[in-house]
């Protein structure tokens, strides 16, 4: 996907956010961002079905209630990114790096987070316990209710 696309993308869910009356939410299903650098972008409520996210740079991206259903977030960085609640059922999360990220309530069913660093990370205790049974790694996970 071009910068220039991406950008007219993102600010239209910007002002979907701020008024759902104008602008438009980001359907993002399926697109390469592909070493995407996505900052701190507001993608909260955005669809992300199946999107090539591998490499990308989410570090403090709001990714609230977000649809990541399928999506191939392999070595992206998601330090201190704000998944609450977002969709992240089959996700591949390998090698992802989720240092701080906010988890609370998000679907991970299914999701692979195979070396995945989740020191600091914050869960719900329902999702600690499909962590654990998932056998992942969750030494330095922060359950909060």
């Amino acid at each position: 996907m071009e910068v220039t696309e991406l950008d007219h993308i993102l600010a239209e869910h910007a002002k979907w956010v701020q008024a759902p009356d104008t602008g438009a939410r980001a359907d993002l299903r399926e697109a390469d961002l592909w070493r995407a650098d996505l900052r701190e972008a507001n993608l909260q409520e955005a669809d992300l079905e199946d999107a090539i996210l591998r490499h990308a740079d989410l570090r403090d991206a709001k990714l609230w209630r977000a649809n990541l259903q399928g999506a191939d977030l392999r070595h992206a960085d998601l330090q201190g990114a704000d998944l609450r609640d977002a969709n992240l059922l089959r996700a591949d999360l390998r090698d992802a790096n989720l240092l701080r990220a906010n988890l609370r309530g998000a679907d991970l069913q299914d999701a692979d987070l195979k070396d995945a660093d989740l020191k600091g990370a914050r869960v719900d205790p329902e999702t600690m316990t499909r962590l654990i049974l998932a056998g992942v790694d969750t030494n330095g996970v922060k359950t909060q209710a």
